[in-house]
């Protein structure tokens, strides 16, 4: 499947608002980003016509959803629908070589980690962390960090221009020497030979 697809951008704006999507992108169930919600009452589906289907069982219309998410109303919609016709550009990955965000992405790509975009153009979200190798949607966020250029006190390296977020903790510098094991082991040997490389280097 092709071009926009409602259901990922819904699913991804779930994730980057802290909902908590599960189960299929279409057919998922998340916490309304419209009301407090203790308990996932929001439900996500695909239309016949692809459109992004929003309910909430506490009773929250669509376009307070829509509005909560930063989403537009075309959002909703597919390519080509009558009612995309005033959708924003979708977001696109920064292509500048030589930045420290750019840099990271192409490693995790390499990786075989998923990259999703957001509806902010300095936030991508991965599937994976190298470091402790969570696995689900959302388990890493990469962004860009406003904070100014560093080093890393262990290798050198400067990365002041990118923020890792791993929910479970993991740091900037376990984060990229797992990164870098893993892209090493990939180039090197089997899939055990590279697990077996992860164990090493993160022990």
């Amino acid at each position: 499947m092709s071009g926009h697809d409602p259901c990922q951008v819904v699913y991804d704006a779930l994730e980057v608002h802290g909902c908590a999507p599960t189960g299929p992108i279409y057919k998922a169930k998340a916490k309304c980003p419209a009301h407090e919600d203790r308990s996932p009452s929001f439900a996500l589906s695909e239309g016949d016509d692809r459109r992004a289907l929003l309910h909430c069982f506490a009773g929250c219309e669509p376009r307070a959803i829509v509005a909560a998410l930063g989403l537009s109303w075309a959002d909703l919609f597919p390519d080509n629908h009558r009612h995309a016709g005033s959708r924003a550009k979708a977001p696109q990955p920064p292509a500048e070589t030589g930045q420290p965000v750019v840099e990271v992405l192409a490693g995790l790509m390499a990786a075989g980690i998923p990259i999703h975009l957001t509806l902010d153009p300095r936030l991508f979200i991965a599937d994976r962390c190298p470091g402790c190798d969570e696995r689900r949607p959302g388990a890493l966020w990469i962004s860009h960090d406003p904070a100014g250029a560093s080093h890393c006190a262990s290798c050198r390296r400067p990365h002041g221009r990118v923020k890792l977020t791993c929910f479970n903790g993991c740091s900037f510098e376990t984060i990229l020497g797992a990164l870098e094991l893993l892209l090493t082991a990939r180039e090197r040997g089997t899939p055990q030979d590279v697990a077996e490389h992860i164990a090493e280097g993160v022990a």
